[in-house]
């Protein structure tokens, strides 16, 4: 019994069978991210070539941003991914947990998730006087820009404070 460890060159099968495979993942990957951008609002404005080469995508406002469809997907798998010379892709050898173990990057337009956010908080300020016992005197304007009121509380004292609550 020799100690030789040779294997068989793979056939033309095997390497046909495993560019299938290649191909039925990223093409996985594409409708995966294709479907996460929508849920989130955004409209991909360019063609989805390949999970390594940048996307643009634009909100309903207009506001717009480029990803990597495997980066925005799963930041730690998109920094492990490299070109191969031939223009495909595979993995670098690093110790990966599966991909539920991280969250995805691709989010929702920060830009319209804030001015949601500050409409809401706007929209709860009366609540949170009355819950706090403020008494709402005047608009007015925070240093920041944001909306602000004259406000004055069960003791009389008088101040301003930023209409929003979070």
């Amino acid at each position: 019994m020799s100690g030789d460890t040779r294997t068989a060159a793979p056939s033309p099968e095997d390497a046909l069978r495993s560019a299938r495979l290649l191909a039925r993942a990223e093409a996985a990957v594409m409708a995966l991210f294709a479907t996460r951008a929508y849920e989130l609002g955004w409209t991909v404005r360019s063609k989805l070539s390949g999970i390594l080469d940048q996307v643009t995508l634009s909100c309903d406002a207009g506001h717009s941003t480029q990803v990597t469809p495997v980066t925005a997907l799963h930041p730690k798998l998109g920094s492990t991914i490299v070109r191969a010379p031939a223009g495909g892709a595979f993995l670098m050898a690093t110790e990966m947990a599966p991909l539920r173990a991280f969250p995805m990057a691709l989010e929702e337009c920060q830009h319209c998730a804030r001015k949601r956010w500050e409409e809401a908080a706007r929209a709860s300020f009366a609540t949170y006087a009355i819950e706090t016992d403020l008494r709402i005197l005047a608009d007015a304007a925070s240093p920041d820009g944001y909306p602000a009121k004259e406000v004055r509380c069960l003791h009389g004292h008088e101040f301003t404070i930023t209409a929003m609550t979070s």
